[in-house]
């Protein structure tokens, strides 16, 4: 099988984002969170994201259940790829409890820009975009090409998501204020518990917004996080 027939794969069962390292390009990322690991047997690192709902669909109908089925359906694929597709197994760096710091890997891939969000935003697919994996292969393949583009939010002049942010959070890009954030959306009566009002309104990418159970089950692990970072929410 070709490499382009696994990238096919990957596309149908919602993995969109593809890009191919030399591993040695992105060691130095790699080796500050990973620093004992051995790369000289892996001359190239995958990195793939996600775009929109399609991912979803394919992790439903494929049935994966537990506690984080979007973490385990996104190792499997990443397995399956590399197996059928390589003959070879995949090194997993993503996700794992590994530091690694996948917005400065996602920037070498051309994916990557910050937004007044303090999120991530990608030229053709707006907010609406996550990584899934990166994996460490034995086979060479040949380097993706950086995606270029203008940074989206330079040209967006009327900056929808600065105005309707209900918290005050979202201001210039760099002055995200996460704290302010979370604070506000942990409250129990907030509007921002299960969805962000200013990642809606991005004109960026609509067309790829998550459905609603997906949204809400990513809203919910994060509003977590929170809670147990700043508080319970309760009664605030």
């Amino acid at each position: 099988m070709s490499i382009s027939q696994g990238i096919q794969f990957l596309k149908s069962r919602g993995i969109n984002l593809f890009h191919a390292f030399d591993t040695p390009d992105i060691a130095g990322i790699i080796g500050n969170a990973v620093p004992d690991l051995d790369l000289n047997p892996y001359p190239t690192t995958v990195l793939t994201a996600h775009a929109g709902f399609k991912f979803w669909q394919s992790m439903k109908q494929a049935g994966i259940q537990g506690d984080d089925p979007v973490d385990q359906y996104s190792v499997l694929l990443a397995q399956e790829y590399a197996e059928r597709f390589l003959n070879c197994e995949a090194k997993i760096l993503y996700p794992s409890d590994y530091p690694i710091s996948l917005m400065s890997i996602g920037e070498k891939a051309g994916w990557n820009y910050v937004t007044p969000m303090g999120i991530s935003i990608h030229p053709s697919y707006g907010t609406w975009f996550a990584y899934r994996t990166l994996f460490l292969v034995k086979t060479q393949l040949t380097p993706t090409p950086r995606l270029v583009a203008e940074h989206p939010c330079e040209s967006c002049m009327d900056k929808p998501c600065q105005t309707v942010c209900p918290s005050g959070a979202v201001t210039e890009i760099g002055s995200f204020n996460l704290e302010t954030c979370a604070r506000y959306r942990i409250r129990d009566d907030s509007p921002c518990s299960y969805q962000c009002q200013s990642r809606n309104i991005c004109p960026v990418g609509a067309q790829y917004r998550y459905v609603p159970e997906q949204m809400k089950y990513h809203y919910r692990r994060s509003r977590n996080t929170m809670k147990r970072y700043f508080g319970s929410g309760a009664g605030n």
